[in-house]
């Protein structure tokens, strides 16, 4: 996998083992404190934010393969992420966490599947991986919904407030 070598490797195995104590990637990002978590106390609750928590260790060492990864030629699909992160408005930083998150998903699913990595190959039509286009991308849509539909799972969007199905106000 681009951005993990020999010590970041070590350090995989040292904290993660063979990862039968993380049932899914969401235990070991939270883990490794690259889930995110909310900020509460009573009935406030503020936004998500990175956690101060987990194995520093292993933050650090899938922080900077992530960080690495950006640079990475043979494989263009973590600097890809990266700068649709950073066009959604995310720092640098922010971009970097979220991307190390999103390998926590392919790290795990390698060490629970015994199985190498193995980059996608690029869709040159549209300059981007096919595996990061889904049903909700804008890349992915050629054509406008359809009025009255969603592209969500082909749910019906919810009817447009009209003076006939507003809540009554006293």
């Amino acid at each position: 996998m681009p951005g993990i070598a020999v010590r970041t490797a070590a350090t995989l195995l040292v904290t993660v083992g063979d990862g039968t104590s993380f049932p899914t990637a969401a235990h070991l990002a939270s883990y490794a404190g690259l889930a995110p978590t909310t900020k509460s106390s009573g009935t406030s609750i503020h936004g998500e934010h990175a956690p101060r928590g987990g194995n520093r260790l292993l933050k650090h060492a899938l922080f900077q393969a992530a960080f690495t990864a950006i640079g990475c030629k043979s494989d263009p699909s973590s600097r890809i992420y990266y700068d649709r992160q950073r066009t959604r408005g995310k720092t640098h930083t922010q971009a970097i966490l979220r991307l190390a998150r999103q390998r926590v998903n392919v790290i795990h699913a390698m060490i629970c599947n015994g199985t190498l990595y193995e980059p996608r190959a690029l869709d040159l039509a549209t300059d981007t991986h096919p595996h990061l286009l889904h049903a909700g991308h804008r890349a992915a849509r050629t054509a406008p919904d359809p009025p009255g539909t969603s592209r969500f799972a082909g749910r019906p969007r919810k009817p447009a407030r009209t003076p006939m199905n507003q809540p009554h106000q006293d």
